[in-house]
């Protein structure tokens, strides 16, 4: 699993966290994200991953982001989950 992560990082062009997205691997382009608070359903789900795709095959394409703007609804993050964000 490390190695497999540390490849992943790598096809990003390094300094990048988790999750990553890997199209075509493994010569094919590689983003970190999307960090997204809820999974979308439907017809939701399908316009993100296309602009997602879209953007990872963009030749020229570095960088996107924002800051969170809530915690993500995870399992693991349910009590904090779509609760406001702070870095103090």
């Amino acid at each position: 699993m490390r190695a497999e992560t540390q490849e992943a990082v790598d096809r990003c062009g390094g300094g990048v966290g988790t999750p990553i997205l890997s199209f075509s691997p493994p010569d094919g382009p590689a983003l970190f994200g999307p960090v997204i608070d809820a999974p979308p359903r439907g017809e939701d789900a399908l316009r993100l991953w296309d602009a997602v795709q879209t953007l990872g095959e963009w030749g020229g394409f570095a960088e996107l982001k924002r800051t969170a703007r809530s915690f993500p609804d995870t399992p693991m993050s349910s009590k904090l989950a779509r609760t406001e964000t702070t870095v103090r």
